[in-house]
Protein backbone atom coordinates (compact mmCIF):
# COMPACT_ATOMS: atom_id res chain seq x y z
CA UNK A 1 0.00 0.00 0.00
CA UNK A 2 2.69 2.30 0.97
CA UNK A 3 5.06 1.82 -2.25
CA UNK A 4 1.44 2.63 -4.13
CA UNK A 5 1.13 5.63 -2.39
CA UNK A 6 4.84 6.60 -3.49
CA UNK A 7 4.02 5.95 -7.21
CA UNK A 8 0.78 7.69 -6.96
CA UNK A 9 2.67 10.77 -5.86
CA UNK A 10 5.19 10.33 -8.03
CA UNK A 11 2.89 10.36 -11.13
CA UNK A 12 1.25 13.50 -9.67
CA UNK A 13 4.51 14.96 -8.89
CA UNK A 14 5.94 14.34 -12.78
CA UNK A 15 2.82 15.39 -14.16
CA UNK A 16 2.84 18.99 -12.21
CA UNK A 17 6.31 18.86 -13.68
CA UNK A 18 5.46 18.43 -17.49
CA UNK A 19 2.35 21.02 -16.79
CA UNK A 20 4.58 23.43 -15.22
CA UNK A 21 7.39 23.19 -18.44
CA UNK A 22 4.58 23.21 -21.05
CA UNK A 23 3.45 26.36 -19.42
CA UNK A 24 7.09 27.89 -19.29
CA UNK A 25 6.90 28.02 -23.42
CA UNK A 26 2.85 29.09 -23.28
CA UNK A 27 2.50 31.46 -20.59
CA UNK A 28 -0.01 34.05 -19.35
CA UNK A 29 -0.97 37.21 -21.26
CA UNK A 30 -4.19 37.97 -19.68
CA UNK A 31 -2.42 40.44 -17.60
CA UNK A 32 -0.83 41.96 -20.86
CA UNK A 33 -3.96 42.37 -22.53
CA UNK A 34 -5.56 44.31 -19.77
CA UNK A 35 -2.24 46.74 -20.06
CA UNK A 36 -1.97 47.24 -23.32
CA UNK A 37 -5.45 48.60 -23.57
CA UNK A 38 -5.77 52.35 -24.72
CA UNK A 39 -8.69 54.25 -25.07
CA UNK A 40 -10.21 54.63 -28.92
CA UNK A 41 -12.52 55.11 -31.51
CA UNK A 42 -13.44 52.00 -32.34
CA UNK A 43 -16.26 50.39 -35.18
CA UNK A 44 -17.45 46.40 -34.77
CA UNK A 45 -19.47 44.50 -36.80
CA UNK A 46 -21.99 42.41 -34.98
CA UNK A 47 -24.89 39.72 -35.83
CA UNK A 48 -27.31 41.80 -32.87
CA UNK A 49 -29.34 44.83 -33.14
CA UNK A 50 -29.15 48.08 -31.97
CA UNK A 51 -31.85 46.83 -29.87
CA UNK A 52 -30.84 43.63 -28.70
CA UNK A 53 -27.34 45.88 -27.54
CA UNK A 54 -30.27 48.33 -26.02
CA UNK A 55 -31.41 45.74 -24.35
CA UNK A 56 -27.96 43.92 -22.54
CA UNK A 57 -27.34 47.72 -21.49
CA UNK A 58 -23.84 47.79 -24.60
CA UNK A 59 -21.62 45.28 -25.40
CA UNK A 60 -21.18 43.34 -22.00
CA UNK A 61 -17.95 41.93 -20.86
CA UNK A 62 -17.35 38.58 -22.98
CA UNK A 63 -15.53 37.10 -20.19
CA UNK A 64 -14.64 37.54 -16.24
CA UNK A 65 -11.53 39.48 -15.65
CA UNK A 66 -10.67 35.85 -13.57
CA UNK A 67 -10.93 33.82 -16.83
CA UNK A 68 -9.25 36.89 -18.59
CA UNK A 69 -5.87 36.16 -16.49
CA UNK A 70 -5.84 32.59 -17.52
CA UNK A 71 -5.63 33.20 -21.42
CA UNK A 72 -2.48 31.93 -22.72
CA UNK A 73 -0.29 32.59 -25.90
CA UNK A 74 -2.28 29.52 -27.73
CA UNK A 75 -5.56 30.91 -26.48
CA UNK A 76 -4.94 33.84 -28.46
CA UNK A 77 -3.40 31.81 -31.61
CA UNK A 78 -6.66 29.77 -31.47
CA UNK A 79 -8.95 33.05 -31.25
CA UNK A 80 -7.18 34.95 -34.18
CA UNK A 81 -6.56 32.05 -36.26
CA UNK A 82 -10.41 30.14 -35.66
CA UNK A 83 -12.10 32.13 -33.06
CA UNK A 84 -12.33 29.70 -30.68
CA UNK A 85 -13.12 30.18 -27.11
CA UNK A 86 -13.24 34.25 -27.53
CA UNK A 87 -12.28 36.11 -24.81
CA UNK A 88 -13.02 39.78 -25.78
CA UNK A 89 -15.08 41.22 -28.58
CA UNK A 90 -13.28 42.12 -32.15
CA UNK A 91 -13.16 45.97 -33.69
CA UNK A 92 -11.25 47.53 -35.90
CA UNK A 93 -10.27 51.46 -35.13
CA UNK A 94 -11.02 52.66 -38.93
CA UNK A 95 -13.64 52.15 -41.49
CA UNK A 96 -11.79 51.37 -44.28
CA UNK A 97 -10.19 47.87 -42.08
CA UNK A 98 -13.90 47.08 -41.23
CA UNK A 99 -14.96 47.15 -44.90
CA UNK A 100 -11.98 45.20 -46.15
CA UNK A 101 -13.65 42.78 -43.29
CA UNK A 102 -16.68 42.43 -44.41
CA UNK A 103 -15.77 41.84 -48.04
CA UNK A 104 -13.49 39.13 -47.00
CA UNK A 105 -16.18 37.89 -45.15
CA UNK A 106 -19.19 38.38 -46.95
CA UNK A 107 -21.49 35.42 -46.40
CA UNK A 108 -20.23 35.50 -42.19
CA UNK A 109 -21.67 39.16 -42.10
CA UNK A 110 -24.01 39.16 -44.24
CA UNK A 111 -26.54 39.90 -41.75
CA UNK A 112 -24.39 42.19 -39.08
CA UNK A 113 -25.05 45.82 -38.49
CA UNK A 114 -22.10 47.88 -37.90
CA UNK A 115 -21.73 49.71 -34.22
CA UNK A 116 -19.62 52.93 -34.22
CA UNK A 117 -18.54 53.63 -30.71
CA UNK A 118 -15.29 54.28 -28.10
CA UNK A 119 -13.50 52.62 -25.43
CA UNK A 120 -10.52 51.04 -24.51
CA UNK A 121 -9.35 48.14 -27.09
CA UNK A 122 -5.77 45.91 -27.07
CA UNK A 123 -4.20 46.00 -30.15
CA UNK A 124 -4.10 42.32 -31.11
CA UNK A 125 -0.56 43.05 -33.85
CA UNK A 126 0.94 44.81 -30.55
CA UNK A 127 0.33 41.93 -28.51
CA UNK A 128 1.18 39.51 -30.55
CA UNK A 129 4.51 41.90 -30.75
CA UNK A 130 4.90 42.28 -27.04
CA UNK A 131 4.43 38.28 -25.83
CA UNK A 132 6.42 36.50 -29.29
CA UNK A 133 3.55 35.11 -31.00
CA UNK A 134 4.88 35.42 -35.08
CA UNK A 135 2.91 37.29 -37.56
CA UNK A 136 0.32 35.09 -39.53
CA UNK A 137 -2.68 35.44 -42.21
CA UNK A 138 -5.00 37.01 -40.30
CA UNK A 139 -2.85 39.86 -39.05
CA UNK A 140 -4.33 42.13 -42.12
CA UNK A 141 -7.33 42.59 -40.56
CA UNK A 142 -5.87 44.76 -37.98
CA UNK A 143 -8.09 43.51 -35.09
CA UNK A 144 -8.70 45.26 -31.86
CA UNK A 145 -9.58 43.54 -29.08
CA UNK A 146 -12.32 44.70 -26.55
CA UNK A 147 -12.16 43.19 -23.25
CA UNK A 148 -13.86 45.70 -20.74
CA UNK A 149 -17.87 46.00 -21.45
CA UNK A 150 -18.74 49.27 -23.27
CA UNK A 151 -21.88 51.06 -22.16
CA UNK A 152 -24.86 51.65 -24.38
CA UNK A 153 -24.00 55.79 -23.94
CA UNK A 154 -20.19 54.90 -25.51
CA UNK A 155 -22.32 53.94 -29.07
CA UNK A 156 -22.28 56.87 -31.55
CA UNK A 157 -23.64 55.42 -34.98
CA UNK A 158 -25.08 52.48 -35.99
CA UNK A 159 -26.57 51.35 -39.22
CA UNK A 160 -28.76 47.77 -40.26
CA UNK A 161 -27.77 45.10 -43.05
CA UNK A 162 -30.45 46.47 -44.89
CA UNK A 163 -27.96 49.48 -45.88
CA UNK A 164 -25.31 47.54 -46.28
CA UNK A 165 -24.11 47.78 -49.90
CA UNK A 166 -24.59 51.21 -49.90
CA UNK A 167 -23.02 52.02 -46.63
CA UNK A 168 -19.94 50.17 -48.16
CA UNK A 169 -20.12 52.35 -51.26
CA UNK A 170 -20.06 55.24 -49.58
CA UNK A 171 -23.72 56.05 -49.74
CA UNK A 172 -25.49 58.40 -47.11
CA UNK A 173 -27.74 55.99 -44.84
CA UNK A 174 -29.60 57.03 -41.86
CA UNK A 175 -27.89 56.57 -38.27
CA UNK A 176 -30.12 54.00 -35.96
CA UNK A 177 -28.53 55.42 -33.13
CA UNK A 178 -30.82 58.28 -33.35
CA UNK A 179 -33.75 56.27 -32.38
CA UNK A 180 -32.19 56.07 -28.84
CA UNK A 181 -30.30 59.38 -28.53
CA UNK A 182 -31.19 62.31 -30.16
CA UNK A 183 -28.23 64.31 -29.84
CA UNK A 184 -26.85 62.04 -32.37
CA UNK A 185 -26.63 63.07 -36.61
CA UNK A 186 -29.19 61.99 -38.29
CA UNK A 187 -27.60 60.20 -41.12
CA UNK A 188 -23.77 58.37 -41.76
CA UNK A 189 -21.13 57.39 -44.56
CA UNK A 190 -18.27 55.47 -44.53
CA UNK A 191 -16.04 58.02 -45.31
CA UNK A 192 -17.35 60.18 -41.73
CA UNK A 193 -15.33 57.44 -39.73
CA UNK A 194 -12.24 57.09 -41.71
CA UNK A 195 -10.05 58.03 -39.17
CA UNK A 196 -10.76 59.65 -35.18
CA UNK A 197 -10.40 62.97 -37.15
CA UNK A 198 -13.09 62.31 -39.49
CA UNK A 199 -15.53 61.01 -36.52
CA UNK A 200 -14.94 63.76 -34.71
CA UNK A 201 -15.65 66.40 -37.47
CA UNK A 202 -18.72 64.45 -38.24
CA UNK A 203 -20.26 65.43 -34.75
CA UNK A 204 -18.83 68.97 -35.06
CA UNK A 205 -20.32 69.39 -38.47
CA UNK A 206 -23.39 68.17 -36.96
CA UNK A 207 -23.66 70.15 -33.70
CA UNK A 208 -23.47 67.35 -31.66
CA UNK A 209 -21.53 69.40 -29.00
CA UNK A 210 -22.93 67.47 -25.83
CA UNK A 211 -21.71 63.86 -27.76
CA UNK A 212 -18.41 65.83 -28.70
CA UNK A 213 -17.81 66.97 -25.04
CA UNK A 214 -18.74 63.34 -24.05
CA UNK A 215 -16.51 61.50 -26.00
CA UNK A 216 -13.38 63.62 -25.65
CA UNK A 217 -13.74 63.49 -21.71
CA UNK A 218 -13.67 59.86 -22.41
CA UNK A 219 -10.68 59.63 -24.89
CA UNK A 220 -8.74 62.48 -24.57
CA UNK A 221 -8.68 63.41 -21.19
CA UNK A 222 -4.92 63.43 -20.28
CA UNK A 223 -3.88 63.76 -23.96
CA UNK A 224 -1.18 66.43 -24.43
CA UNK A 225 -1.95 69.01 -27.20
CA UNK A 226 1.44 67.90 -28.84
CA UNK A 227 0.16 64.53 -29.47
CA UNK A 228 -3.39 65.26 -30.29
CA UNK A 229 -1.81 67.31 -33.19
CA UNK A 230 -0.20 64.15 -34.15
CA UNK A 231 -3.44 62.26 -33.81
CA UNK A 232 -5.40 64.48 -36.02
CA UNK A 233 -3.20 65.32 -38.88
CA UNK A 234 -1.98 68.47 -37.62
CA UNK A 235 -5.60 70.16 -37.34
CA UNK A 236 -5.04 72.91 -35.05
CA UNK A 237 -8.58 73.86 -34.71
CA UNK A 238 -9.75 70.33 -33.83
CA UNK A 239 -6.98 69.72 -31.25
CA UNK A 240 -8.00 72.89 -29.71
CA UNK A 241 -11.86 72.22 -29.85
CA UNK A 242 -10.94 68.69 -28.31
CA UNK A 243 -8.95 70.11 -25.91
CA UNK A 244 -11.65 72.99 -24.90
CA UNK A 245 -14.26 70.67 -24.10
CA UNK A 246 -12.08 68.53 -21.82
CA UNK A 247 -11.75 71.37 -19.93
CA UNK A 248 -14.94 72.34 -19.99
CA UNK A 249 -16.19 67.98 -18.91
CA UNK A 250 -13.59 68.67 -16.23
CA UNK A 251 -15.20 71.55 -14.84
CA UNK A 252 -19.02 71.23 -15.27
CA UNK A 253 -20.97 68.12 -13.73
CA UNK A 254 -23.48 68.40 -16.84
CA UNK A 255 -21.19 66.89 -19.58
Amino acid sequence: MTRLKFFSKLQKALLQLETNVSNLSNPLVGSKIKELQTKKILVRADGRSLDHLHKLGGLPQRVESEKLEKVRITDVERYQKFNMNPFGWGACASAEDLRKFLENYSELTKQAWVHKFYGSSTSLLTLKSEVGISCGDHDEEKEELVVDSVSFEQIIASTCPKYREKYLGGGLVPNAMKDFKSKVPHTMRLGDFSSEKSTLEWLLINDCEEEFAKLCKEIYGDTPLKILLMRFEGDKYLADAVTYYVKEAASSPRV
